[in-house]
């Protein structure tokens, strides 16, 4: 356990730099990236100012068309009509890499790259020229979490873990916090509540997260992959007299962000969102100056 507490402890420290080499050259103005953006939650509008802020840094131009999670064939519609900007390269994320499979040959002719965001495993080679975060990410992610909730609760705690297995790239997520839970916290209790897209655009998923809560009262935790799953839950819970749940995860949103500062939501872990979209039109220019990304 005092590996775990290390390891929560260096999560919770502010990183001292982020740096990555410098282009060989600044690439040249005028170019287009295709940004796809997803639609099903609150959350994926959060990418377009930050990519749109990046292309500008470079003089570059940013194409915006959108796809969904529910619906992964509009992906494929959307990576259609993006080579049809002749851009550099094309983003997008949270479909995992069987649905657009079929767009690696068109992409491949183009020579047009690809930079997924989210969604877990995917090819390294061309036209995938990144791939943030990998699953390698993902696992690390369910294990320092888990290792926060081991620590937390003294190796004895019951956590109630939201599943959505259409965002299957979240997947590695929950293995690396079920594989650290069996190896560090024998004594602790996981129940997984697998839920849909669909559960969770009304108000089935939290219905169903309280009847959990109310069925196993030695559930005290709550663990969710995206905080926009968990919206107005706390009031909810405090209506059924469930208040002292405490609910955590990946991804949080504003709610669970100020639910943190005011002391009503022990912790969550970003993704770091905002600084993956300055990643991606790194790559697409490293790319486009001949450079290895």
């Amino acid at each position: 356990m005092s590996a775990a507490q290390k390891a929560v402890t260096a999560a919770e420290a502010a990183p001292s730099k982020v740096s990555l080499p410098p282009l060989k050259a600044a690439p040249a103005k005028g170019k287009t990236i295709v940004f796809i953006e997803c639609t099903d939650t609150s959350q994926c509008a959060l990418n377009v100012p930050p990519i749109k802020e990046a292309a500008a840094a470079v003089g570059w131009n940013v194409k915006i068309l959108t796809a969904t999670f529910a619906n992964p064939a509009t992906l494929v519609t959307a990576l259609t009509q993006a080579l049809q900007y002749h851009p550099v390269a094309v983003s997008f994320l949270g479909v995992p890499y069987a649905a657009w499979a079929s767009m690696v040959p068109a992409y491949q002719k183009a020579h047009v790259a690809l930079i997924p965001e989210f969604v877990g495993a995917a090819p390294s080679s061309f036209p995938v020229i990144a791939n943030f975060p990998t699953v390698k990410d993902y696992l690390g992610i369910g294990k320092l979490l888990a290792q926060y909730f081991a620590v937390t609760t003294n190796g004895k705690g019951h956590v109630l873990y939201q599943d959505v297995p259409q965002v299957g790239s979240l997947a590695p997520i929950l293995a690396g916090f079920k594989a650290e839970m069996g190896t560090l916290c024998p004594d602790c209790s996981m129940t997984l509540l697998t839920q849909t897209l669909t559960d969770l655009s009304s108000t089935t998923g939290t219905t169903a997260i309280v009847s959990q809560l109310r069925t196993h009262p030695d559930i005290g935790w709550l663990f969710t992959q995206d905080g926009d799953w968990v919206h107005g839950l706390p009031s909810a819970l405090a209506t059924a007299g469930l208040s002292h749940v405490k609910i955590f995860g990946v991804t949080p949103n504003s709610e669970s962000i100020a639910n943190v500062k005011n002391g009503s939501a022990p912790a969550w872990l970003a993704q770091g969102i905002l600084a993956s979209e300055w990643m991606i039109v790194d790559a697409a220019a490293r790319y486009s100056e001949g450079m290895t990304v």
